[in-house]
Formats: C-alpha cells, sequence, structure tokens
C-alpha cells in the first residue's frame, strides 16, 4: 500500500488500484518499479521535454499511476490539482504520457479512459480536467475520442521547459463520460 495525504494534512493508507482493457492496464505506481520508471522517463526525455508541465500550487493530494502495454511498462498517469470545495464540484487534473516507441497505437486513450472510470466512480469526481498545449495535437486527439470538450484557454498556466505557457483546458464529467468500447475491468491486486 501506498501512502498519501488526505486534505486536512493526515497521511493515511491508499488501496492499490488495477485496470485493465484492450490490453492496457493502469496500476497505482510503486516503489519497487521507481528505478524502471526513472530509466524511461530518461529514455524518452527529448521527446517528453516540450510538454512536461510543472504543476502550479497543487494539492497535496496526487495519484501517480503506471501504464502497461501487453505487460510492459510505457507511461504514467498523474491526477493532481485535486479541487474539492461545498460550493463547486470536485474537480482534479490529469496528466499521461506514453513512451515514444508507443504512441499512437491507442495506449494513451485506453489509459485515460480507465484512469477516467476510476476518478468519477471512485474518488467522487464531478469534472476531469485535462490542460493541454494548442499544438499537442497529439494529446488533443486522445482527449477528443473520450468526450472531452474544451472549454478555455489559460494563458501562461503551466511552466514547461523553464517558461510558462498557454494550456487549453478540456473537461469531462461522468454526464459525458467514456463512449462506449473503452470497457473497464477492475482487479484486485
Amino acid at each position: 500500500m501506498s501512502r498519501f495525504k488526505n486534505f486536512d494534512g493526515e497521511s493515511g493508507p491508499r488501496e492499490a488500484v488495477e485496470l485493465t482493457a484492450n490490453g492496457v492496464r493502469v496500476t497505482t505506481a510503486s516503489y519497487a518499479n521507481s528505478q524502471k520508471m526513472i530509466m524511461l522517463r530518461h529514455k524518452n526525455q527529448k521527446f517528453l521535454a516540450p510538454w512536461t508541465a510543472r504543476p502550479k500550487n497543487s494539492s497535496h493530494e496526487n495519484y501517480v499511476f503506471e501504464v502497461y502495454a501487453q505487460g510492459i511498462l510505457v507511461g504514467q498517469i498523474v491526477l493532481w490539482g485535486f479541487q474539492r470545495d461545498e460550493d463547486m464540484p470536485d474537480t482534479c487534473s490529469i496528466s499521461y504520457w506514453v513512451d515514444e516507441d508507443n504512441n499512437g497505437k491507442g495506449i494513451a486513450t485506453n489509459a485515460v479512459a480507465l484512469t477516467a472510470s476510476h476518478v468519477f466512480e471512485s474518488l467522487g469526481i464531478q469534472i476531469l480536467e485535462a490542460p493541454i498545449q494548442p499544438h499537442n495535437s497529439a494529446s488533443i486527439k486522445v482527449v477528443s475520442k473520450l468526450n472531452f470538450i474544451k472549454t478555455k484557454t489559460i494563458v501562461n498556466y503551466l511552466e514547461v521547459d523553464g517558461k510558462a505557457r498557454n494550456h487549453e483546458i478540456y473537461e469531462l464529467t461522468p454526464q459525458s463520460s467514456v463512449p462506449n468500447g473503452f470497457i473497464m475491468e477492475r482487479h484486485n491486486p
């Protein structure tokens, strides 16, 4: 079991998550795989540099997932920026990446679909946001396939490669959620 900080600052256990569909598996990140993830990120450093953002003052609640295709570690998903307020819908942001050698194979689309289902069903989130740079056509394609809707553009939103960059915000709600064909199976690891 991994640990995390609750909104009240208390530390507590987090149940392991394993989601699968269409040959893609999304699991809670584990310390045992941290070296593999470091090596994968290093291998993809140039490929990811134009897209890797540094979130602004995010809440302390973050969820990090490993993405596997055919049993091989190929990427990562991070849920961050949780906002829980009585007067507003519960919201969080999603960031994701897949190894350059595995891009364009539907892995990111399936992984984001699995994670979106988990966010709505298990975490009680009502709006999932994906901040994407306007020229990141691959990521825009992923969210478009999953019925995310572009809601706004924020100027100088996140820092990428040392500079504040504009980001388009795409949103998904349980009502506009993942289309049929992205079927999620739950496993208890």
